[in-house]
């Protein structure tokens, strides 16, 4: 009688957190991840213990790019496993004992019908249909009373939401939930993660990052308490300390009761490179007044001889100011102008804008009657995107990427780092 061989894996090491989900006995487990986690090498390492014990294994993802990634993961063990076999166009990974692992795409949700499963990954499970799980895959845990675990980053509060609530429903004592931050992951240094809160949207972080399950509808990109006391300002607190100053215009074409506004915005760089809001000019105007109304507020806020530049959308009306101006306006205001060419949505560049807001890096006037424009823009900016109207958002998001490089530098300062 020949005696089986015992075949010693050696699996990717486990953090900590990992190791926790690893070693729970829940039948369904969800870990909602934030990125670089390590939920893949997790994964992965499951459906090959689960194959090595003569088990069969499913890994679904949500399309074929995506379930790539933990195929090549798969393949890698297995070549550990003496005899495996290998079979490329079907994804599938065959022990002697038995055992499988296969790796399939949720893109047709019917193509998961039909298999007895011991043990399913659903990766990036927030992307994938509700009726893969519904209609094709719970079924198939059913006869051999499979396990599962859920892995993925939130995508708001959908079905993948629905399934790590069961998790902390008391009555659900098959569920066991994980909410698993990117700094989880000890191999992700800390630094790296800071440049990435820094560079990214608040809500883009909380997502990717903390892994948090966010409301889509009716959000906030801009939040009134981001703009505490210490984040206002009276007229003389910067007196003589203004080192530069910025116009930006969002602009339009008509003056119906309907139409899109044209906003100028006014800002100054302080000598710690932050931005202080310093007027907001708003009007409904028609093309030929506008390059003259441009020139005038110009001429308004360089008393002093700190304005350096003026950013013109450079589309639709702001295409035609920007060639008037360069064209007809005096030497003083003409070398001042700067076309600027958007990118990405009004949303995006909201977004972008609004890291510097969250940062301390834009200060906004105490309300008052030096600001009488304050209300009508804080009531647009703390709505958006919901608000009826946003160009007062969009100069204002043109202002703060526009300067991005002095808010870069005195956020550094401020931190006590270089750049």
């Amino acid at each position: 009688m020949t005696a089986t061989a015992t075949v010693h894996l050696k699996l990717p090491p486990f953090h900590p957190r990992q190791r926790e989900i690893a070693l729970d006995n829940s039948r369904f487990r969800v870990a909602a991840c934030g990125r670089r986690f390590g939920k893949t090498r997790l994964g992965a390492a499951l459906c090959m213990m689960t194959a090595g014990t003569g088990g069969r294994a499913w890994w679904v993802a949500p399309s074929y790019p995506v379930a790539l990634v933990g195929w090549r993961l798969i393949k890698r063990l297995s070549a550990q496993y003496p005899g495996a076999e290998v079979r490329v166009s079907e994804r599938l990974i065959a022990l002697p004992n038995g055992g499988e692992i296969q790796v399939r795409s949720a893109d047709n949700p019917d193509s998961l019908r039909g298999e007895g499963l011991d043990f399913l990954v659903m990766d990036e499970c927030a992307f994938i249909q509700e009726e893969a799980w519904q209609e094709a895959l719970r079924p198939a845990l059913s006869d051999r009373i499979g396990r599962a675990l859920f892995i993925s980053t939130p995508k708001g509060q959908n079905w993948f939401y629905d399934l790590w609530l069961r998790c902390v429903d008391p009555t659900q004592d098959e569920w066991r939930g994980w909410q698993l931050p990117t700094a989880d992951n000890p191999y992700i240094s800390a630094a790296e993660i800071e440049a990435a809160r820094l560079s990214l949207p608040e809500r883009t972080f909380a997502q990717e990052y903390l892994a948090e399950f966010l409301v889509a509808a009716g959000g906030q990109t801009f939040h009134r308490d981001w703009w505490p006391d210490a984040n206002r300002y009276y007229p003389d607190d910067y007196r003589g300390r203004i080192v530069a100053r910025f116009q930006s215009w969002d602009t339009a074409e008509t003056n119906t009761a309907s139409s899109a506004w044209t906003v100028g915005i006014t800002g100054d760089i302080t000598d710690d490179y932050r931005l202080l809001i310093r007027d907001v000019y708003r009007a409904r105007l028609t093309f030929d007044v506008l390059p003259q109304t441009i020139e005038s507020v110009a001429r308004q806020h360089n008393g002093d001889g700190r304005l350096q530049w003026i950013v013109i959308e450079d589309k639709s009306s702001g295409k035609a100011a920007n060639q008037t101006l360069k064209a007809t306006s005096p030497d003083w205001l003409r070398d001042k102008i700067s076309p600027y060419q958007p990118a990405g949505s009004k949303e995006q560049r909201a977004g972008a804008a609004s890291v510097w807001c969250r940062n301390g890096m834009v200060l906004l006037p105490h309300p008052g009657p030096t600001a009488p424009w304050l209300l009508d823009f804080e009531d647009e900016l703390m709505s958006f995107p919901q608000s009826t109207y946003a160009d007062q958002v969009d100069a204002f998001s043109q202002l703060i990427l526009f300067c991005e490089n002095y808010l870069a530098a005195g956020y550094a300062a401020l931190a006590g780092r270089t750049i």
